[in-house]
């Protein structure tokens, strides 16, 4: 009976451990002059990606470049449908789906967490 207690346990943990939205992509230092807001920068953004197989809300998510302070930019009213994909705009204007700051050309790493601070999944990037 123990064994099964714990084998239930650990499906169950990792089931919750492991996210059905995740960062798809991402795109910096972005040159096209299809994603140009009119008198504005290049817009770089990043992708998500909803693997489930029922809609989810980032609402209260977080998103950042600092792992000391992931709670740089708080996503609201973005539900992703099943298999779909949404993006957010990294263009340092914040509001609605553009973020409050910009990615470094260099390279760095993007976050995605919840508000307990849990990280549900990150990017590294680099220049090559």
């Amino acid at each position: 009976m123990r064994r099964y207690l714990s084998l239930v346990c650990f499906i169950l943990f990792y089931l919750e451990a492991k996210s059905q939205v995740f960062i798809n992509e991402i795109f910096v230092s972005n040159g096209s002059k299809d994603l140009v807001i009119p008198f504005y920068n290049y817009l770089d953004w990043v992708e998500f990606y909803n693997s489930g197989n029922s809609s989810i809300s980032l609402s209260g998510y977080y998103l950042s470049n600092d792992l000391k302070n992931l709670k740089k930019f708080q996503i609201n009213s973005l539900t992703i449908g099943s298999k779909k994909y949404a993006c957010i705009y990294l263009d340092g204007l914040g509001g609605g789906v553009h973020a409050n700051f910009r990615l470094d050309a260099d390279g760095g790493t993007i976050y995605l967490s919840k508000s307990n601070g849990t990280i549900v999944d990150s990017l590294n990037y680099f220049l090559y």
